[in-house]
């Protein structure tokens, strides 16, 4: 960075500016506006999620506002409309920011509203995250652990320990029952994360038929009828058009 003309000294060449403010467009100047929104947050009763850095949540005994930001945009939504308007107002009133309105769209994903309710669709940017970050083919033990977690954070109770839905009997029996792992010296680290997650009963594995394994309408090719069966049971609703893509994560990335 150059100093402007009018703050150049002649007689003092080798000296530099001491900034009070950052400056836009300089390294330091996204972590100052963090640094500062970050504390404002906590100041405001806000708690800072410990799953998600980028989540703030304020809860009230009548209302519950949650904010995300990254960089400088900022999602704030919650249970009381009114509330919401007003922390926008008082936010404003700190910070110098516009207001966009409605959700439409926030860092890849599409929200879209209809009488039933709110849709997002961010299939794209999760497979090219799943690619990036060697998570394609994630087993759903450690995704169900983080789930849970982040549920805790906003008040979610869960009764109930998750449960894994698997056509496999033996691997059924493998998270359950500790003789099995006497013989098994190359099994795969999961299986021992999951049967840890058992045994703390944080985690239930249940045998499933396989005709009945609805995450296969979302890995195979089932038959019409057998995919619209599986469709119906997890809530997916074939009624808007700009939601139904055909992007295969390994063909986005050249893959077959």
């Amino acid at each position: 960075m150059v100093q402007p003309p009018d703050f150049i000294n002649s007689t003092k060449l080798q000296h530099v500016c001491n900034l009070r403010k950052a400056i836009y467009g300089l390294r330091q100047a996204l972590r100052a506006w963090y640094t500062e929104l970050r504390t404002f947050l906590l100041v405001t009763g806000f708690n800072h999620s410990k799953c998600d850095a980028s989540l703030f949540i304020r809860q009230r005994p009548r209302h519950t506002l949650y904010l995300i930001v990254y960089v400088d945009d900022i999602i704030v939504t919650g249970s009381s409309d009114s509330q919401v308007h007003d922390f926008i107002a008082t936010l404003a009133h700190w910070f110098s920011l516009k207001d966009l309105g409605q959700l439409s769209f926030f860092l890849g994903v599409e929200a879209h509203r209809s009488p039933r309710g709110l849709y997002l669709s961010q299939q794209q940017y999760i497979c090219d995250l799943l690619v990036k970050t060697n998570m394609l083919d994630a087993k759903p033990p450690a995704e169900l652990n983080w789930i849970g977690h982040l549920l805790h954070e906003l008040r979610i109770q869960v009764s109930a320990p998750l449960v894994i839905y698997c056509d496999n009997v033996g691997a059924t029996y493998v998270c359950t029952n500790p003789i099995f792992h006497s013989r098994m010296k190359h099994v795969a680290i999961d299986f021992f994360f999951a049967r840890d997650q058992v045994a703390r009963h944080q985690l239930r594995v249940a045998h499933v038929k396989m005709k009945d394994q609805l995450a296969d309408s979302l890995t195979k090719a089932l038959a019409r009828k057998h995919f619209q069966d599986h469709r119906s049971k997890i809530g997916v609703l074939a009624e808007s058009s700009i939601l139904r893509g055909h992007i295969s994560c390994r063909d986005s990335q050249g893959n077959n």
